[in-house]
């Protein structure tokens, strides 16, 4: 009995010793795992911040594609601006003729130059308000902006055709390639139209 009781006590013994080995290795396997999980988060948020940065990239792409558009169409108004002017100065000249033809008239009818310089004047004044030979309608109210860049976009293409490039351009206005790549495509666009 003594010997059987010594041979479970060594099974008993041999077991606990197995089963530390045991429990040895999966906690070794679990330190690797965890090494590897650790390494795979890792990975993860190198991923993220590489997509966030890519992310901000796009955004400030389309934020540049927008403010291009926003230019098309302030060059679009521009070019508006200018034919209202253009119109505008057509329709002086018109009125200028017709006052002339008036004053004409007015001497051959026999009334004196002193009361057609007059009537000249006033209808001069009304055509003329802000003075200076420029129409109240010509007068520009919140478009200067437009008009600036309409001197931009034709200075853009003055220096172009004089054969400078557009990083040469872009320094001298000091402005970006972008804006100056957009107008030269416009140009080219509305050439070929």
């Amino acid at each position: 009995m003594i010997f059987i009781g010594i041979v479970l006590i060594i099974v008993a013994f041999v077991g606990i010793l197995y089963d530390k080995k045991s429990s040895m290795d999966y906690m070794g396997r679990v330190d690797t795992k965890k090494r590897e999980l650790e390494e795979v988060i890792k990975d993860a948020e190198m991923m993220l911040q590489e997509m966030n940065r890519f992310s901000e990239y796009l955004l400030d792409q389309m934020e540049t594609k927008y403010s291009r558009l926003s230019s098309v169409n302030s060059i679009e108004k521009a070019d508006e601006h200018v034919y209202d002017i253009e119109n505008a100065e057509k329709e002086r000249l018109y009125l200028r003729s017709e006052m002339n033809r008036t004053a004409d008239k007015t001497q051959k009818s026999g009334i004196s130059y002193e009361a057609s310089s007059k009537v000249e004047a006033e209808t001069r004044d009304e055509l003329y308000p802000m003075g200076k030979g420029v129409p109240a309608k010509e007068v520009p109210a919140k478009n200067t902006d437009s008009a600036v860049k309409n001197v931009k976009y034709e200075t853009v293409v003055t220096l172009s055709k004089e054969g400078l490039g557009i990083s040469d351009i872009a320094k001298k206005l000091g402005v970006g390639k972008g804006e100056i790549e957009l107008i030269l495509e416009l140009k080219n666009q509305s050439t070929h139209s």
